[in-house]
């Protein structure tokens, strides 16, 4: 990637994670190999009820104006 400043165009090496192994078509891959072979998917019902939980805890926390224990 090419950063713009100042003194000139600098070359930033990253390492982009959303390619379409990871993101997308990738996800809807592993989820129709996941039902096809009875593999775990790399994301579970689990993973999804703990960002919920997390995302409740902050909506809780803003409300309230103070800190929140999980679980909740």
């Amino acid at each position: 990637m090419k950063v713009s400043r100042p003194e000139g165009e600098e070359i930033v090496e990253y390492m982009n994670r959303r390619n379409e192994e990871t993101w997308g078509q990738g996800q809807i891959n592993d989820f129709v190999h996941c039902i096809k072979t009875g593999d775990t998917p790399r994301a579970t019902g689990f993973d999804g009820r703990a960002c919920q939980e997390i995302y409740h805890a902050a909506v809780k926390s803003m409300a309230e104006g103070r800190r929140v224990e999980l679980p909740l």
